[in-house]
């Protein structure tokens, strides 16, 4: 009925990106989380957060990869859609949506009982109706020659022409916080380079 995927959190949000992907078409949830701080902490979050996961996972509503997730042992844990999440490590490792609202989150209420929050029920319907309206193809085989530019001033933009000259399968380019890199004319211009 529905998937958890307990993982760490440095590179959880790299795997639920993929996962949307690999899964497109997916008609259960997939659920992943993990846990600030270790399960035997006295603080940990870790029990909220896979009790919260298991939560979401066994909701028909929820089709396709999602990140469930607290960061705090005291606080409701977020939804977030998989393709949609990032870690901040500060204050405390949680994660965030990126340019969309959470999907939701947990609610407690004073009697210790919790319920699924929608809160971008927009989001939540799109992921649903694009899941639905797919069959789940064979997975894909994935190409190991990618490169990662992190963007910073002064990046140079040849990198990346020599990185398509060179073959490579793929490129992720990791913006500002903003989401944006120099799109001038000129030879720091992102946008002639790809």
């Amino acid at each position: 009925d529905g998937i958890v995927v307990a993982h760490g959190t440095d590179t959880l949000a790299f795997t639920a990106a993929a996962l949307s992907f690999l899964l497109h078409g997916i008609k259960i949830p997939v659920v992943i989380t993990g846990s600030t701080l270790p399960l035997v902490h006295p603080q940990t979050d870790a029990i909220r957060n896979l009790s919260d996961a298991l939560r979401v996972a066994c909701d028909e509503r929820f089709k396709g990869v999602f990140v469930v997730f607290s960061g705090d042992a005291n606080k409701p844990s977020l939804i977030h859609a998989g393709t949609r999440v990032r870690k901040r490590a500060f204050p405390r490792a949680t994660f965030f949506s990126v340019n969309a609202q959470q999907i939701g989150k947990i609610k407690t209420d004073f009697l210790s009982r919790s319920s699924i929050a929608v809160e971008n029920e927009t989001l939540l319907s799109e992921i649903r109706s694009l899941n639905e309206g797919t069959e789940l193809q064979e997975p894909c085989r994935l190409k190991e020659n990618i490169e990662y530019f992190q963007i910073y001033p002064g990046f140079s933009p040849e990198n990346i022409t020599r990185a398509v000259s060179e073959g490579v399968g793929g490129i992720i380019l990791d913006l500002y916080n903003s989401g944006t890199g120099c799109t001038q004319k000129g030879k720091f211009s992102l946008l002639e380079a790809v």
